[in-house]
């Protein structure tokens, strides 16, 4: 079965035939179909959003348009679980590393250096004290952030601190009670 997975115009640059391909039924979400992109295709999905803007001298009315892809891959389908017009969250792998060190994004402080793959972390020390490092990160989903060197399999990351009492939450001294 031939499958067409909308892909937004964002995302088409990045996106490759060849990449591997996965997905789940709405009706199955624990199934994943593995599968290849074969091809990206101009598609006639366009989403238009309408709105009107008033202001006190003239009416304007303007439209905005998502514009996707159709992504084409293809499954067999020997049982015929697969019909026409199925909802399904479909993944393309841009990247993927295996038995990689990983923290979470929150984990992430700072920038540092042009290069933009140097970020700060705070570590917790075998002393209970907090130290600063640097680290350098490779794949990042948003959620959870390749680790390439700064830091070793087991150190434990900071990703939030608590405030001490009777601080505000940015950072400067509450206004005194009355």
């Amino acid at each position: 079965m031939t499958i067409k997975a909308r892909i937004s115009e964002a995302d088409v640059p990045r996106v490759k035939p060849g990449m591997p391909v996965h997905f789940s039924l709405l009706g199955e979400p624990d199934r994943r179909i593995q599968a290849t992109l074969r091809a990206v295709e101009p598609g006639d999905t366009t989403l238009a959003d309408s709105s009107a803007t008033t202001s006190t001298s003239s009416s304007t009315s303007g439209t905005t348009n998502a514009i996707y892809y159709n992504g084409i891959f293809d499954v067999p389908n020997p049982d015929g679980t697969l019909r026409i017009n199925m909802t399904a969250q479909a993944t393309i792998v841009l990247a993927q590393a295996k038995a990689a060190l990983t923290i979470p994004v929150a984990a992430l402080g700072a920038r540092e250096g042009s290069s933009g793959d140097r970020h700060k972390v705070r570590v917790l020390g075998a002393d209970g004290r907090i130290e600063d490092r640097v680290v350098r990160v490779g794949l990042n989903n948003r959620v959870r952030a390749q680790v390439l060197d700064g830091l070793k399999e087991g150190e434990r990351v900071v990703t939030a601190e608590a405030a001490p009492p009777g601080a505000a939450s940015d950072g400067r001294r509450p206004p005194p009670r009355m």
